[in-house]
């Protein structure tokens, strides 16, 4: 069986998506990635976590608050 598909929709256009057995290997690895450990503001932290603080910084520093510092997240695998 294959792990993904090929459909046209109506106006013609393919789209690729997965089977089931090709949803349940893509969940695993999007679970296994949310748990990579990561540095983020000087300390180890999931990626998950790291993308939270990151999103925090980010709104806050848009919120303009005097005391937001905004740190970029970068992702080196």
């Amino acid at each position: 069986m294959e792990d993904f598909r090929i459909e046209s929709d109506r106006w013609g256009s393919n789209f690729y998506y997965p089977a089931a057995t090709g949803a349940a290997i893509l969940n695993r690895i999007g679970y296994d990635a949310d748990e990579f450990l990561v540095s983020y503001e000087n300390r180890d932290m999931s990626l998950t976590e790291a993308q939270r603080a990151f999103a925090n910084s980010l709104l806050r520093m848009l919120r303009g608050g005097a005391s937001a510092r905004f740190e970029p997240f970068t992702f080196c695998g």
